[in-house]
């Protein structure tokens, strides 16, 4: 999912009517964020801008007062109606209600005849109603992450409609009168229940993006040889056994992805746009390099994962603006001598494969800087990757490099370069203290929303165990009081930094009560400090917070001690959306 989502993201970007980039604000005209402030300025009001936080929803009615408004934006603000008032404002162009209840589209839209934008997206939508065809002037509809089953074929009426977006509703098929929107330039219609796509989408000779993921199509009608002007198709996460022939005729798509369908061959003959930058593909029954991409000199990142291919072409290496080669979890077990002149190569995944030996060459791309060979049966360091000037970052896990050939590697590094590993130990510096009290920097990220949490690596008993038997309860026993039955505890949370090399930093007590408890919860994170791996993010170590609690229960009967000790991550820190902050 997470390159799916790239993909979209990446799609969305290089539009310009895309949702969220575009707001249409009145140029050179004041936005107001607070009613009050609009009321009583309401002759200058062109562009109003409305949040959860300053939203009165026994005032919406006096937008009505605001004859000039052309922009206007209600979102997050538990609406499932809007006032008729709005809907007599004669200038409306942008409307934007998103983040809302709205269960259906107000009628009262259809009235807005300069209506240009409407964004409705995160609502409970279930129906694209008939007075749709009525905002003839509409050029871009945005309606994700709804509950839309059905589509009225009035849309087919809006002539000028260029972008539309029904990405992650419960569509499971789309009228035919759709083709009548001949002025399409991009359609999202990702994540819903689609078998079968109407043949009038050929229609839209001028459509460039066209993103169908997470649906359940298994061809393309040969009628969508018309779409000559597409540049980004993803068909990844849907039912294809093999590549659709009319693929052919996108002679300038750019980008391509078709990971996570369930290909039974893979058709050599069809010719690919010689303008393609990105192609995606995976299937466990494809066993051989996609030859069809030797003529798409222009591609900057191939992404080819979870097949059974066992060699790689030697015109592997002919991809001059080739920075990206991801090949992660396939059969390969030899890297042509041809890929040394992937002179632009900066990342090169290759994890999960058959390879035993690297060549010199490949080593020592000129800008190589993240290189995954994970998984792979290697039994020794390539001695060449000393000399590399560009690599900052290695992944060797569950490979056959002994630990003590690892330390020896990273004393020969004439320069810093994150490696991440599955030896028991991950922080092997002995030179410089495990823990550190500060170890921030100017300008140093420090990441709190992270793809992956830092891990305990691999020590024998696990982190619970390790806690649990090093820990030492007399100082907390003798700090309780004495009375014949007692029950004690006490939750200590502690807050601290994995560095990206390494060991831990800036402990803070986060809460808890008893001091003594305190203490040894920090002595215990220190001493736990050699067993701590970064969090990784796009292939390169971060430093990143996390936050662990312990959980300390003492129970004394007539002067017999029973102890207890639990630890627990408190925080949910990983998610899938990816945010940078600067401490």
């Amino acid at each position: 999912m997470k390159s799916n989502f790239f993909l979209f993201i990446l799609a969305l970007l290089t539009s310009n009517q895309s949702f969220g980039q575009d707001w249409r604000y009145v140029k050179h005209k004041k936005v107001y964020r607070n009613l009050d402030e609009a009321i009583k300025e309401k002759d200058s009001v062109f562009n109003l801008e409305l949040f959860r936080i300053n939203i009165k929803k026994n005032q919406l009615h006096l937008i009505g007062e605001l004859k000039h408004i052309e922009f206007l934006s209600i979102s997050e603000a538990g609406l499932d109606s809007i006032p008729d008032e709005i809907f007599t404002l004669p200038n409306i162009r942008t409307l934007n209600l998103t983040e809302n209840n709205f269960t259906t589209m107000p009628a009262g839209i259809s009235k807005l005849k300069k209506l240009e934008y409407l964004v409705m997206y995160d609502n409970e939508i279930s129906i694209i109603p008939d007075w749709i065809g009525m905002l003839t002037r509409l050029e871009v509809l945005i309606l994700p992450r709804n509950k839309i089953d059905s589509i009225s074929p009035e849309i087919g009426k809006l002539k000028h409609l260029i972008d539309l977006s029904l990405g992650e509703n419960q569509l499971h098929y789309l009228p035919a009168e759709i083709g009548g929107i001949t002025s399409l330039v991009e359609l999202d219609l990702h994540q819903n229940m689609l078998h079968t796509l109407p043949d009038e989408i050929g229609n839209f000779s001028g459509l460039e993006y066209l993103l169908l993921n997470e649906n359940k199509l298994d061809e393309l009608s040969s009628k969508f040889d018309r779409l000559i002007h597409l540049k980004t198709l993803d068909l990844s996460g849907n039912n294809f056994s093999e590549l659709p022939p009319v693929i052919g005729y996108f002679r300038l798509l750019q980008l391509l992805t078709l990971e996570k369908n369930p290909f039974t061959s893979w058709n050599q003959q069809i010719p690919l746009s010689p303008q393609l930058k990105y192609f995606e593909l995976s299937g466990k029954n494809i066993t051989q390099f996609p030859t069809n991409l030797q003529t798409c000199k222009k591609l900057t990142k191939i992404v080819i994962t979870n097949t059974a291919i066992k060699k790689l072409p030697d015109w592997i290496g002919n991809f001059p603006k080739l920075y990206w080669l991801e090949l992660d979890n396939n059969q390969i077990h030899h890297l042509p001598s041809s890929m040394k002149n992937l002179k632009s190569c900066e990342i090169l995944r290759l994890a999960k494969n058959n390879i035993e030996h690297l060549p010199t060459n490949v080593l020592l791309l000129p800008k190589l800087r993240v290189l995954s060979i994970a998984s792979n049966p290697i039994n020794h360091f390539p001695p060449a990757l000393v000399n590399s000037k560009s690599l900052e970052s290695l992944s060797i896990g569950n490979t056959n490099i002994s630990y003590d050939e690892y330390k020896q590697f990273r004393r020969k590094l004439n320069k810093k370069i994150d490696i991440g590993h599955d030896s028991p130990v991950y922080f092997e510096d002995e030179e410089k203290p495990c823990y550190t009290e500060d170890s921030l920097r100017e300008g140093d990220h420090i990441f709190r929303k992270l793809e992956n949490d830092p891990q305990f690596v691999k020590y024998e008993v696990g982190k619970r165990n390790f806690f649990s038997s090093n820990v030492s309860f007399d100082k907390i026993i003798a700090s309780t009081s004495k009375t014949r039955v007692t029950i004690f505890t006490d939750t200590v949370s502690l807050k601290f930094i994995v560095r990206r090399e390494g060991g831990l930093s800036n402990i803070m007590y986060v809460s808890g009560t008893n001091e003594a408890a305190k203490t040894e919860a920090i002595r215990l994170l220190k001493l736990s400090c050699p067993y701590w791996a970064p969090s990784n993010m796009g292939g390169r170590n971060i430093n990143a917070w996390f936050q662990q609690s312990f959980v300390f229960t003492i129970t004394s009967t007539g002067g017999a001690f029973e102890n207890q000790l639990k630890v627990f991550n408190p925080l949910p820190t990983t998610i899938r959306t990816i945010e940078l902050q600067k401490d």
